[in-house]
Parts: C-alpha cells; sequence; structure tokens
C-alpha cells in the first residue's frame, strides 16, 4: 500500500508492521518496489479470531525503506526505540477483531490523531501524544466502534482519557507453537488454533483438515534467499502452508511444528523428499516413537514453487 507526498516522498505500509506486532504471517514471493530483493511477509485477515477482521493505519506515518526525510527518520526512529509507538498506538496502527455489535465498520470511528507538534528534526515534542493522543470522527457514535484484536503481550488499555471510547482492551495471549520434532501429544500444538487436545497426530490433523487449514494439502517451495523454513516453523505467530526454503535447505510442516532438512546424498532419512514431496522417516526415524504418534503422511493438492525473477 503506497502514496506519494510533495517531494516525491513515498509513504508505503506492508506487512513487516504487522508482524512486528505479532500478527499472523507469511513469508511472500512478491518484491517490494525499488528493490532487488526485499519482500516483505504477508499478514492474515479472516472472519474467525485467529486472524484480525481489518487493519487500520496512519499510513503518512509509514514511509519507504531508506526514505532520509526528516519526519520519516524521526517516526523510524520512534519506533525503533519503542515498540509500543507502534503496536501501541491506535492512531497510528490497529488492528480489528470485528465491527460494531452489527458485525459493521465505521469510518468515523476510526482512531486518529490531531496535528501532533514535532521539532525541526522530526521527533515528537511530546512522545506520549503517540500513545495517548487519539480521538474520533466527531460523528463517530460509541456503539460504533469497533472491537480491537491483538497478540502483543504488552498492548496496554488503548488511554481512554483521551480518545475516551475505545473499550479496554483484553484480547487473547500470543499462543505459543512448540518447535519440536516430536510429533506426540502436545497440547500446545493442540490448541495453537483453538482446537481441543488430541490423542494422537491423526487426530490433530483431522481437526485441522476440518477447519480447512493450509498446513493439510498445501505446499509452498520458496528459492528466495530472505526465506528461513527455520524461521516460519519456530514462530509464534506464523500461519500458512508447509513450506520449504531451498535456500536454508529445511522443510517445516505447519501442522505439527516440526523441522526436517531437505534430502540430499548426505541426509537420507528424517528428511523431506523434494520429488515425492513427502517426509521420509526410515527406520531410525521410528526408533522410540509409537506409530499412532507419527504424524500420517500428507498428500499435497497444492504445490505452489515460487520463483526466482531478475535473476534474484
Amino acid at each position: 500500500m503506497t502514496t506519494s507526498a510533495i517531494g516525491n516522498d513515498f509513504r508505503t505500509w506492508n506487512a513487516a508492521f504487522a508482524q512486528e506486532c505479532n500478527a499472523p504471517w507469511y513469508p511472500s514471493e512478491d518484491l517490494f518496489p525499488t528493490t532487488d530483493d526485499y519482500r516483505p511477509n504477508c499478514t492474515w485477515i479472516g472472519t474467525d479470531d485467529r486472524f484480525p477482521h481489518s487493519i487500520s493505519m496512519k499510513l503518512t506515518d509509514f514511509s519507504f525503506p531508506g526514505s532520509n526525510t526528516p519526519r520519516a527518520v524521526a517516526i523510524a526512529d520512534e519506533i525503533k526505540s519503542n515498540r509500543d509507538y507502534l503496536c501501541n498506538a491506535p492512531g497510528r496502527m490497529m488492528f480489528w477483531k470485528k465491527g460494531d455489535a452489527n458485525g459493521e465498520d465505521h469510518d468515523e470511528c476510526i482512531p486518529i490523531y490531531p496535528p501532533i507538534k514535532r521539532y525541526d528534526n522530526g521527533t515528537a515534542i511530546d512522545p506520549k501524544q503517540i500513545l495517548q493522543g487519539h480521538v474520533f470522527g466527531k460523528n463517530c457514535d460509541p456503539s460504533h466502534i469497533g472491537t480491537p484484536w491483538f497478540n502483543y503481550p504488552h498492548l496496554k488499555d488503548p488511554f481512554a482519557p483521551q480518545g475516551g471510547l475505545i473499550p479496554p482492551l483484553r484480547g487473547v495471549p500470543a499462543k505459543r507453537a512448540q518447535p519440536t520434532l516430536r510429533a506426540a501429544v502436545d497440547p500446545a500444538i493442540a490448541r495453537r488454533w483453538g482446537g481441543e487436545r488430541s490423542e494422537t497426530a491423526i487426530e490433530r490433523r483431522r481437526i485441522l483438515l476440518e477447519r480447512r487449514d493450509l498446513c493439510v494439502e498445501n505446499l509452498v517451495i520458496s528459492p528466495h534467499p530472505g526465506h528461513s523454513a527455520r524461521s516460519v516453523c519456530e514462530s509464534d505467530t506464523s500461519y500458512g502452508p508447509d513450506f520449504v526454503s531451498l535456500h536454508d535447505g529445511m522443510y517445516c510442516d505447519m501442522c505439527e511444528r516440526s523441522l526436517h532438512p531437505v534430502c540430499r546424498p548426505s541426509i537420507r532419512e528424517g528428511c523431506f523428499d523434494l520429488v515425492k514431496k513427502e517426509l521420509r522417516l526410515g527406520l531410525s526415524g521410528l526408533q522410540g516413537r509409537k506409530l499412532q504418534d507419527m504424524p500420517p503422511p500428507k498428500t499435497y493438492k497444492s504445490v505452489a514453487r515460487w520463483e526466482t525473477k531478475s535473476g534474484k
């Protein structure tokens, strides 16, 4: 999402900002404009509690990478110094769980900032304005304010004294996935997307399939150097299809949050076969593990193999 201001000072928002605030994310193959190899991750919007329903933002507070205008540098420094200036600033960026009681969205009830006074170098004179200075449109009916969605563990009540209308945020705590090669019963995995604890990996797979979870029958293979299967697998907030990074030579089963190397001459067991698109366990992979605790084999109905562009 991009716009331009006076003097071609481009403003842009991308999902890297959402990921910074623990919103659900997944790698993307889309190349950022004017860059050679920057591919910001994507974020998810949905209709259930796993994802935000919508996002509001003050687009002029987000700049192109490398922008060196005083305001762009000052805001970037603000965010780097304190993540609250991004994730705890309702007038700058806010994720919404749903609209009003009728599920409707109302533009006049998006939190906004009156002009924030800044020094000549772009630094806010009173940084508390970023956190507390939001207001609403004069035509906003308090009953039309949506319910905020958040997964940022330190998010506070969004400072009602000035805004006066956003109710206290009482969102769900961060859901922590346990990156592990163990496919035995793991309550953290079973609970991750709202499912009940299951007795076996097969039962977990059935639950995920009923919920149409993307990890069950979908696979993405990426050649891009900026993508890491390990980082996707070990993240508490990533969501999406199973993922292979050719760059780091690893495969992530996103249903089980298990990480395995891609098969090669030196690794023939406990690895992911890129030709057959299946996990190759071998006899050594069965040692000490019950058959019912093994993840059932996957048959991918969709395999997306991302391609490099311009040699990148």
